[in-house]
């Protein structure tokens, strides 16, 4: 008999199961995410005009933390990536302008989430994306 009057072979099978119901947990926390439950709430009217029509890539990539903006991007349809790409290589600099201005002022969330949308393609460019890569072998002046 087990110390509390279990036989051992039951009280290994309790051990094996209160393992796998442990490891399955850590499985859920790791891999179940809800869409966009990082990105935060962007309101259109901290956001310049001639930028409003990247809301939604900003809210969908504006994410701070740096793993779990790649896992979003990186995770995400060809057709979003070559938008993403579009503003990064079109409107980059406007967008840095806009956040420039904030000067030694603390930037607003909506800034901040252009600044982290243009981070995500940043990482894509990096990391070696397809989408790209092969943009940037063609359209990057400095390429």
């Amino acid at each position: 008999m087990f110390a509390d009057g279990i036989p051992p072979g039951e009280a290994l099978g309790l051990i094996i199961f209160a393992v796998l119901i442990a490891y399955m947990c850590y499985w859920l926390v790791r891999n179940i995410r809800l869409p966009n439950s990082f990105a935060p709430r962007i309101n259109p009217i901290g956001v310049p005009k001639q930028l409003q029509s990247f809301l939604p890539l900003a809210a969908k990539f504006g994410i701070g933390d740096d793993g779990d903006r790649y896992e979003v991007a990186s995770a995400d349809p060809d057709e979003e990536k070559r938008q993403l790409r579009e503003v990064y290589y079109s409107r980059s600099e406007e967008i840095d302008q806009w956040i420039d201005s904030f000067g030694v002022e603390p930037m607003s969330d909506e800034a901040a989430s252009f600044m982290y949308m243009l981070l995500a393609a940043d990482e894509l460019n990096v990391f070696g994306d397809p989408i790209f890569s092969d943009q940037a072998s063609r359209s990057d002046p400095e390429n």
